[in-house]
């Protein structure tokens, strides 16, 4: 696992924020006014948070608020020792579960994988 203070040589200065779900810590980054507007940046296969290191502070910058997870097994989240843990409904439950636990009731995701990126507005 990546350290949770690893900055990659300034790279990657936000803060370490942490929901447990399952026994399993997920990463991920909140930037930005808590009274922003809400997106919520999601990564693919084989890439974590790390992505979307220069994005974040354009964004913030603009006023809204950044929610950058790490699904588990990625960047800085808990990774499973068997391939078999992984399945699409455990990252649809600990997706769920963050924003559960932020609160979010309005947000844009914007996701990427394998170079196709979506958006999608709640």
């Amino acid at each position: 696992m990546i350290e949770k203070n690893e900055t990659f040589g300034g790279t990657w200065p936000y803060k370490a924020n942490f929901c447990e779900s399952a026994g399993f810590k997920q990463h991920y980054v909140d930037e930005g006014p808590r009274d922003g507007e809400v997106i919520y940046l999601l990564h693919g296969e084989p890439v974590w948070s790390y992505l979307f290191r220069k994005m974040i502070p354009i964004l913030t910058d603009a006023g809204y608020r950044v929610i950058a997870p790490d699904m588990v097994g990625f960047g800085k989240s808990d990774k499973y020792i068997s391939i078999d843990d992984y399945s699409h409904q455990m990252h649809v439950d600990t997706m769920t579960k963050l924003i559960q636990k932020l609160d979010l009731r309005k947000y844009l995701i914007s996701s990427q994988f394998l170079n196709l990126n979506k958006n999608y507005h709640k």
